[in-house]
């Protein structure tokens, strides 16, 4: 129980809610636009690391918020220049941030697998 005074963290979302927050996720993302982006190389992963880092906020518990904020704020980074050097630092963006999503979302999953572990062993 947190001492008085301290704020209580965001209500977590309930499993239907997930369900439909999931759907509204994958309509988000038009994986062919995207695609076609990527190898124009003119794809921005801005917005979809935002939005994925925001969901997983939602879904995490709030001591992976700060790993969030800086998987948003590499995505974020600006001042790209123009030419080949500025598409390479564009891709190392890129790939920093979604590589940061994915060791997040790794250590959930592992996270969640010791936990069941745990819950199911005690039976």
């Amino acid at each position: 129980m947190p001492p008085p005074g301290t704020p209580s963290p965001p209500p977590r979302p309930s499993y239907l809610a997930a369900v439909a927050e999931a759907d509204h996720l994958v309509s988000q993302f038009d994986l062919k636009l995207m695609e076609q982006e990527i190898r124009r190389g003119i794809f921005e992963c801005e917005g979809v690391v935002q939005t994925i880092g925001s969901v997983l906020k939602k879904h995490c518990a709030p001591i992976r918020d700060g790993k969030l904020d800086a998987m948003i704020e590499v995505a974020r980074r600006k001042g790209i220049a123009i030419g080949a050097e500025g598409a390479r630092d564009r891709n190392k963006r890129m790939i920093g941030s979604f590589r940061m999503c994915f060791e997040i979302m790794e250590l959930m999953k592992l996270v969640s697998c010791v936990i069941n572990y745990q819950l199911f062993d005690s039976l």
